[in-house]
C-alpha cells in the first residue's frame, strides 16, 4: 500500500474490556453470513474482538509539535500567543477533525486563527486521561462515559 495512503487512514482502538489502546490491522465490514463485524488487532495473540467491544479512533493525518500523529479521542494542549493554555479533546464533527472548546467546535483548519495557536501537543486521550478535561460539558461527559471504570 502507498505509504501516503496508509498515513491518511490509520486507526487505533480503545478496548473497553482490556482498558488499553490497541492498533487494528483489519477492520472488515459486517460479515453477510453472521452479520457480526470483527476487528483484528496487531497483537501477539492475533486477538479478534467484536466491534462493539472497541471504540475506533481515526488519525487526523496531522502531527503535533513532537511529530506524533494526532488521533480522534486525543487530548491536546493548545498554547496561544497570549500564553493561554487549553486542554481540548480532538473530535470528528460535520466531516472535519478539530477540537471542542466548551460547546464550540473549532476545525483544525481554523484553529490557528481562532485561538491564535503557537503549539499543539498531545497530552493524553479521553479514555485514559479524562481528568485533564473539564467534564462539566455534556458532550465530554458522554466521551468520559465511554471509558470503562
Amino acid at each position: 500500500m502507498n505509504p501516503e495512503v496508509y498515513k491518511r487512514f490509520m486507526f487505533r482502538a480503545w478496548s473497553k474490556a482490556l482498558k488499553k489502546m490497541l492498533t487494528p490491522y483489519y477492520i472488515p465490514t459486517a460479515d453477510p453470513l453472521t452479520d457480526a463485524t470483527r476487528i483484528l488487532i496487531r497483537d501477539p495473540t492475533q486477538l479478534s474482538l467484536p466491534a462493539g467491544e472497541l471504540i475506533i479512533n481515526q488519525c487526523t493525518s496531522l502531527c503535533d509539535g513532537n511529530k506524533s500523529w494526532i488521533f480522534e479521542g486525543d487530548i491536546v494542549s493548545v498554547e496561544s500567543h497570549d500564553a493561554l493554555i487549553f486542554h481540548l479533546p480532538v473530535v470528528f464533527v460535520h466531516g472535519s477533525f478539530g477540537v471542542l472548546r466548551g460547546r464550540e467546535f473549532i476545525p483544525f483548519l481554523e484553529i490557528r486563527n481562532r485561538l491564535k495557536v503557537e503549539t499543539i501537543v498531545i497530552i493524553g486521550n479521553v479514555y485514559e486521561n479524562a481528568e485533564l478535561l473539564n467534564m462539566r460539558d455534556p458532550f465530554l461527559k458522554n466521551m468520559k462515559g465511554s471509558k470503562p471504570n
